[in-house]
């Protein structure tokens, strides 16, 4: 399955008290900014960009009373999509793309309070589909079906509980069907 790869900017282990914002700024030894954003009462909040020490944009998130929340994106260091999705209260929320150095997509779906939920799909680095399937709670639950390079499937059937259950088919990559898989599990 697909890591997080983005950095989350973490909380620092020391506190500002105040009721001003803050800004705060962290360098490379080479006098690039790493890390920029601002503390308000000992809490990140508003706009944190973190960079590569060539100075390209790494990551650019939202922050509220020390919790992720909004938008955040990640960026390879050449500058291309790396992630784009959101936060709220700290958690992954809503919908999610993440994207291959190559610049395709590798996959797409929703989180809810963190974890992976409902259609999700995942793509290789030439941008053909490779699965498709639900989630529940982080884990495959529903039907699923992986595909050749081609498009075509090559193989269908349910997870539950991120486990493959019942009848799975299986093709050729032609799409002719050639023979089924019972999985029995207690």
């Amino acid at each position: 399955m697909n890591k997080l790869k983005f950095l989350i900017l973490y909380p620092f282990s020391f506190f500002l008290f105040s009721e001003d914002v803050e800004p705060y700024v962290i360098s490379y030894e080479n006098g690039e900014v790493e890390i920029q954003g601002q503390f308000q009462n000992g809490l990140q909040v508003g706009t944190w960009k973190a960079f590569y020490e060539n100075g390209s944009l790494k990551e650019k998130a939202e922050w509220s009373g020390g919790e992720l929340e909004g938008e955040i994106e990640s960026f390879y260091e050449d500058g291309k999509n790396q992630s784009i999705g959101n936060f709220k209260k700290g958690f992954q929320t809503g919908k999610w793309s993440y994207f291959h150095i190559t610049g395709f997509l590798e996959s797409k779906g929703s989180f809810i309070e963190g974890l992976r939920s409902g259609d999700w799909t995942f793509y290789d680095d030439q941008g053909s589909i490779k699965s498709r399937g639900l989630f529940e709670n982080n884990r495959e639950n529903g039907p699923f079906v992986y595909f050749y390079s081609n498009g075509k499937e090559e193989s269908k059937g349910f997870h539950k509980n991120g486990i493959k259950i019942g009848i799975w088919e299986h093709f050729n990559a032609q799409g002719k069907f050639i023979f089924n898989t019972k999985y029995i599990n207690k």
